[in-house]
């Protein structure tokens, strides 16, 4: 496929409120989660966005605002009960590094019962079990620094950027954002204001293309090669579902970007069944019943595991109080390092590096225990 010029696509200045799009084309050394339980916090603001999204805001009391501390693109889990089982659910925070404000994103989204209760309940005053900050999608920010950012963005995938963009924008004003921002039409834009205002203040140092589906746009690859002016991003960050992120991603790779230059972060929806903590069939050879020695918080535990059951479901069914999120392997807040023993091959995994692979880390709750005896550190 023909890479249309850059020249040909430079963005048009337009009001605020108007939409900046590409013309119509010829067709993370990331940071470890830190184990945290949650903490009972009260919302302090909701501002609404769309029909179906909310921005909540909650308020951290002086002796926990350390605990709450957040790099940009991280994010907070929220702790419900659902059918008298307790979940966790992942929403990223959209404020930026310097202001600390523990505020995050939510958008409905279909059969999910803790989206939905947010998105339709809560108001100020309301009171939520809420985990500290974690996250892997973000980069260290220096004033010193002089870089072009990209992101690619789908529906919700827009808050940690927003998060990421703001701080890059006020803590490196050398550095330059182009953003490319997907939604099923304009009504559905989340952050629309913030973004524009955004653009107003920060001028040719923030460009936003938007690609609307109501307009038979999808992300390509001439979008990504377009905004390789004035110079070619330094990193890239991508959030979105995964059907999108994974096309980026490819087309990223085919024009030649540098795989460690690209951070991504994978929505994962109700739409995706959740991962059992049961293993449908353990693998060949595997023990019956074994044991895992789990490094924690400086402790080390030794705890029961049967074949059928995941090492994070042993170590949650022990007493220890893991970090965990997703279960889905995508949070990658139950990543852990095996130390000595064997374990399964994960069936998913969105958030390891090879590196990190090659190193021995695992997301425990993607793994079961084959050997009899298993040692993990979620320390390390």
């Amino acid at each position: 496929m023909s890479i249309l010029s850059a020249a040909r696509v430079a963005p048009l200045s337009l009001a605020r409120g108007a939409l900046r799009r590409l013309p119509q084309l010829s067709r993370t050394a990331s940071p470890q989660p830190a184990p945290g339980g949650p903490h009972r916090l009260t919302v302090v603001n909701v501002e609404r966005l769309t029909a179906d999204s909310v921005a909540i805001t909650f308020g951290v009391p002086p002796m926990l605002r350390e605990t709450y501390r957040f790099s940009a693109g991280q994010h907070i889990a929220i702790e419900d009960v659902v059918g008298g089982r307790k979940v966790r659910r992942c929403y990223s925070i959209c404020a930026s590094e310097s202001s600390q404000q523990l505020r995050i994103g939510v958008k409905k989204v279909q059969g999910g019962a803790v989206s939905a209760r947010i998105v339709d309940t809560f108001a100020v005053g309301t009171r939520a079990s809420v985990i500290p900050p974690a996250g892997r999608f973000t980069t260290p920010l220096d004033p010193r620094n002089a870089l072009h950012y990209a992101a690619v963005a789908g529906g919700s995938g827009i808050t940690p950027v927003l998060s990421i963009m703001s701080s890059v924008l006020e803590t490196e004003p050398a550095s330059l954002f182009s953003l490319i921002y997907a939604n099923r039409d304009r009504q559905s834009m989340m952050f629309a204001d913030e973004i524009a205002d955004l653009e107003a203040t920060c001028g040719r140092r923030l460009r936003v293309y938007h690609v609307l589906e109501s307009d038979n746009e999808r992300v390509q690859r001439t979008h990504l090669a377009a905004i390789n002016v004035p110079t070619p991003p330094d990193q890239w960050f991508l959030c979105g579902p995964e059907p999108m992120t994974a096309a980026v991603r490819e087309n990223l790779d085919n024009l030649g970007v540098d795989a460690g230059a690209v951070h991504l972060e994978v929505f994962s929806g109700a739409t995706r069944a959740t991962v059992s903590p049961q293993i449908a069939r353990p693998p060949a050879g595997t023990e019956a019943v074994g044991q895992v020695a789990v490094r924690l918080l400086g402790q080390t535990s030794t705890v029961p595991s049967t074949a059928d059951e995941t090492v994070l479901a042993a170590v949650l069914k022990s007493g220890l109080d893991a970090p965990w999120s997703c279960q889905q392997g995508f949070c990658g807040m139950c990543r852990a390092r095996v130390e000595d023993g064997q374990c399964s091959e994960m069936p998913a995994n969105e958030i390891l590096t090879e590196d990190e692979l090659s190193q021995g880390y695992v997301l425990t709750c993607q793994v079961s225990r084959v050997s009899a005896r298993l040692r993990v550190d979620y320390d390390n």
